[in-house]
């Protein structure tokens, strides 16, 4: 098959935001090899430095009219200070009608026994997933991070780059990991929980 007719199988997706965290996200959106990236919205009309290579297509206002055409949608937003404003996107966009697919980068090892990764979550980079753990909805797993076995991770959660969860652990919703902390077996952290880099957390 040429690489033309597999472009066109390609489904186009949408991404949302033009900050550092949305260039390492079209990356390994672009390895995958799954999705053809139609361009990019803002929220508003900020005075912004555009993405090299990718087509501005609107802004928040206009997610209506571009469903039209475009079906999925990734938020490659990665506001620590309000994982709030996250979910409320995933919200807004399940509402129109996109679909999110899990993005899962081909570097990364990911456990075939019993993973379960919720929609809209990307797995960066080097991540290792061991056995019998879920990842919630519209999380973020960055570069480097560890999520040992039977650990648990809800919905619109970011965990900080070079991050080890280890086993057992439960970890809410909207919660914040900075970048290097360690989560102690069997911890329980709870919803809307801030960690800054290198916490060490029982």
């Amino acid at each position: 098959m040429n690489i033309e007719i597999i472009n066109k199988l390609k489904k186009k997706i949408l991404v949302t935001g033009i900050g550092g965290h949305s260039k390492s996200c079209l990356d390994i959106i672009k390895s995958t090899k799954k999705f053809e990236i139609a361009g990019y919205v803002e929220k508003d009309k900020q005075v912004r430095e555009p993405l090299s290579g990718f087509q501005f297509l609107g802004y928040d206002k206009d997610l209506p009219e571009i469903f039209k055409k475009i079906k999925y949608a990734h938020i490659a937003i990665g506001l620590f200070k309000n994982l709030g404003h996250r979910k409320k996107l995933y919200n807004q966009l399940t509402r129109i009608g996109f679909k999110f697919p899990s993005i899962i980068s081909p570097k990364s090892i990911i456990s075939k026994t019993r993973v379960t990764i919720g929609k809209g979550t990307i797995i960066m980079n080097n991540v290792t997933i061991n056995s019998d753990c879920y990842i919630g909805e519209n999380c973020i797993i960055n570069t480097g991070s560890i999520i040992e076995h039977d650990s648990y991770i809800g919905s619109h959660t970011l965990i900080g780059p070079g991050s080890i969860i280890n086993g057992g652990a439960k970890l809410g919703d909207q919660i914040f990991l900075g970048a290097g902390s360690v989560v102690k077996n069997g911890a329980n952290l709870k919803n809307k929980s801030f960690f800054p880099m290198m916490s060490k957390i029982k």
